[in-house]
């Protein structure tokens, strides 16, 4: 029975101390052993001795219980539990669980984007595709990115494909599009406006290097965009000073 005890406590995912009425641990599960960092020959040994956190020690040597105390251990923050134990009708020792409340805060972390992220989906499945007219798709691509994905969003297309037609052979080797929708957080927006002809004869632009490759690209740091600031020297500036830093 008590190798069956010992398997289990092995096999839950929260870790587990025992310790006895003299303040010895007895018994830590393989996840108290990872978290805390004990060595092999921690049991037996005084809880003063296992290298924990001087609050984690003061609470095992104090005998009260505790729910969700939240206690360092290294660089992980844990949640702990403590409670007394009985052997007939006396207080025999306690035990304490525990768990990482540094990792669950990682994973909520992740869920949350996951979520946000297929929120976007959605919203994007909804709206985007309403009408054939294809000024109004763009409007509405423009429209679902901000603010959830971007401050400002334009939207430029090749003449041809505002005309209904498909891109041309030679779409990758364009210098001009046509702004057709814009969307941003502030009316004051920095960008050209729609309607107006986008040029990117510089091949180091992000427009003719996205068009080039065939798929989007990222820059993380518009001071460090060349082919911008050769293509446009003048209108670079406005971005910045709206706090635009990447694109």
């Amino acid at each position: 029975m008590k190798e069956h005890h010992e398997a289990v406590l092995h096999a839950v995912r929260e870790g587990v101390l025992i310790m006895d009425a003299d303040h010895r641990l007895l018994l830590a599960n393989d996840e108290a052993r990872r978290l805390l960092g004990l060595t092999a020959e921690a049991e037996q040994r005084h809880v003063s001795e296992l290298g924990l956190d001087p609050r984690t020690v003061e609470l095992l040597e104090s005998g009260r219980a505790a729910t969700d105390e939240v206690h360092r251990a290294g660089d992980r923050l844990l949640a702990v539990s403590v409670r007394p134990t009985l052997a007939h009708g006396s207080e025999s020792g306690c035990v304490m669980t525990m768990r990482d409340t540094t990792e669950l805060a990682a994973v909520t972390g992740r869920a949350a984007v996951a979520r946000g992220r297929l929120q976007l989906l959605y919203e994007a499945g909804v709206r985007i595709g309403t009408t054939l007219e294809v000024v109004r798709t763009a409007e509405e691509l423009a429209e679902v990115a901000v603010p959830r994905f971007a401050d400002f969003a334009t939207v430029e297309l090749l003449e041809p494909v505002l005309r209904g037609e498909e891109p041309p052979a030679t779409a990758a080797r364009a210098t001009e599009m046509r702004r057709t929708a814009l969307s941003g957080l502030r009316p004051d927006q920095p960008l050209q406006p729609v309607g107006d002809t986008v040029r990117f004869d510089v091949p180091s632009t992000l427009m003719a290097t996205a068009l080039h490759a065939g798929h989007a690209v990222v820059q993380a740091r518009l001071a460090g965009a060349e082919g911008w600031r050769a293509q446009d020297p003048e209108g670079r500036r406005r971005p910045w000073r709206t706090g635009c830093t990447r694109c």
